[in-house]
């Protein structure tokens, strides 16, 4: 959405708190579809209409290549090494149909073509994980193959096909580990392969949820999480890990329009979603909303007619998205810190920043082992109605899970792990304030936490203070003194999602704690 004065579209402005404009990369001639970043991050390649692919540089952020391809290019994926790129494209004498192609980057030469006639045409190619000479593309018929570099580029026979009529294939992804191969319909279903290197044949399960048809899919880094955006604007997600594994866990109403990308930030905190109307951030420990940005002024066309998209950089704070009528991409420097603890989302319509407000807290652990404090509930209650939960660094998976359930069911958390500063912040006096002002001091014990100068200091405070304690259990080890014999909750042999113990818990908060939310 463009402010008044163009506004955040000038390099150095923000649209929202933690999301800075650092340029606006131009040269295309027409709109820009799938784009995509090299493995290390140093390029970024951008397809578009205007029958060319630009190489964008991420050190000096201007163009070193172009590829002119004589066709209209819907996608691109770099291989695993970085030395090749395929590209999907339609050719000038037919729209309907479409060509797969391989190029070698540093010569710049077209290494394979493989053409489709007769209406038919490929959506999407994915590469192989940890393997750089094998590709999957799906096609407008309802199949989805693998291309063997390595053997003369052979095309396998199909992965998936149609069980009845034809269903366009729009878009698949495999899973980090290369193990799953997730495919989108138009039949408004999701399927996952699993892939086993000399196996005879292809398991697959159905996933249950999806109300339209499929345009994108990715998964969450080094997990089974699998998000898939939709034509009417909403993003499933699943989890093939949990007790039921098929059916959709979340639901999101994201965009104004049709989802045509998702891709996750390379920690897995955050996901993008981009629709031809606007681009959104959500934060995955709640799957909240915490941006909606309509900046590309773009015709609501349908979305198989081009395809914006938004790509978190691989390695670092950096998100590129669609601007200008879809011809301007727009590189931003995230603020994950910062990001996560805005109590606003640029509201597309009003043209302006407006409060969020949550039923629950909004604490985030992520994998970075920083946390951000944000405000909670309606009203922006106070550190002073809030649970101060002290704990060691290297217990951070049980803390992240442990702190999700307890704002899951509404209880106000702090938490902070001190091997992180905030720049330009006193990390020693927000921590002492976050105690003189909370309720309940709830420590999470384990050998690392009791051994941890950090957690001796933050548990004297809240003893001179005469804070409630909340003793809690993640692993066995010697209970400091101070904390007397009353343990409210042992996680040793259970695990953070005990339910048992999570109400032993609550029960120290409120003696009828809120239901799960």
């Amino acid at each position: 959405m463009e402010r008044t004065g163009r506004g955040f579209m000038e390099n150095g402005n923000s649209p929202v708190p933690g999301i800075t404009l650092r340029i606006a990369l131009s040269g295309h001639d027409g709109p820009i579809n799938l784009m995509s970043w090299s493995p290390d991050g140093r390029y970024l390649a951008s397809p578009s209409d205007d029958k060319t692919i630009r190489f964008w540089d991420s050190e000096r952020w201007d163009c070193i290549k172009k590829l002119n391809v004589k066709q209209e290019v819907g996608c691109v994926e770099w291989s695993q090494h970085g030395d090749k790129l395929a590209s999907i494209s339609k050719p000038n004498d037919n729209p309907g149909n479409s060509a797969i192609h391989i190029w070698d980057i540093k010569n710049q030469i077209k290494l394979y073509k493989e053409l489709f006639k007769n209406g038919n045409h490929a959506h999407e190619v994915a590469w192989l994980p940890n393997i750089n000479n094998k590709l999957a593309f799906c096609t407008n018929s309802g199949f989805a193959y693998l291309l063997n570099l390595d053997a003369d580029y052979i095309v396998s026979k199909p992965i998936h096909r149609p069980a009845e009529r034809p269903e366009s294939i729009n878009c698949l992804a495999w899973s980090s580990d290369g193990s799953r191969l997730a495919i989108g319909s138009d039949d408004c279903k999701a399927y996952i392969y699993f892939i086993s290197p000399g196996q005879k044949g292809i398991p697959r399960v159905e996933l249950i949820g999806p109300e339209s048809p499929l345009y994108c899919l990715a998964w969450k880094p080094e997990t089974f999480q699998l998000a898939a955006g939709g034509q009417n604007g909403k993003i499933y997600i699943w989890d093939l890990q949990a007790d039921k594994p098929i059916q959709v866990k979340h639901v999101l109403k994201s965009n104004n329009g049709s989802i045509t990308e998702l891709s996750f930030s390379n920690d897995g905190m955050m996901l993008v979603s981009t629709s031809n109307i606007d681009f959104c951030l959500w934060r995955t420990d709640t799957w909240e909303k915490i941006a909606a940005i309509d900046d590309m002024k773009l015709n609501n066309a349908w979305p198989m007619a081009n395809w914006p998209s938004s790509v978190f950089h691989p390695t670092q704070p950096i998100l590129a998205t669609p601007g200008e009528d879809n011809s301007v991409i727009r590189i931003w420097d995230i603020d994950y810190r910062l990001l996560l603890s805005n109590n606003y989302v640029n509201d597309s319509n009003s043209n302006q920043l407006l409060p969020k407000h949550s039923n629950t807290d909004n604490s985030i652990l992520g994998k970075t082992g920083q946390s951000s404090h944000l405000k909670h509930g309606k009203h922006h209650e106070q550190d002073s109605k809030r649970i101060f939960i002290s704990c060691s660094h290297e217990d951070e998976d049980f803390v992240l899970k442990f702190s999700s359930n307890l704002k899951n069911r509404g209880v106000p958390i702090w938490v902070y792990l001190w091997d992180n500063t905030i720049p330009g912040t006193d990390t020693d006096q927000a921590i002492d304030n976050a105690i003189k002002n909370c309720t309940h001091f709830l420590i999470i014990l384990s050998p690392a936490s009791v051994s941890s100068e950090e957690v001796k200091s933050e548990l004297w405070l809240a003893h001179k203070l005469g804070k409630k304690f909340v003793p809690v259990i993640c692993k066995h080890c010697d209970i400091p003194r101070r904390l007397g014999p009353i343990i409210y909750a042992d996680f040793t042999f259970c695990g953070p999602n005990d339910e048992d113990q999570l109400k032993k818990v609550l029960h120290a908060f409120d003696p009828k704690p809120q239901p799960l939310q």
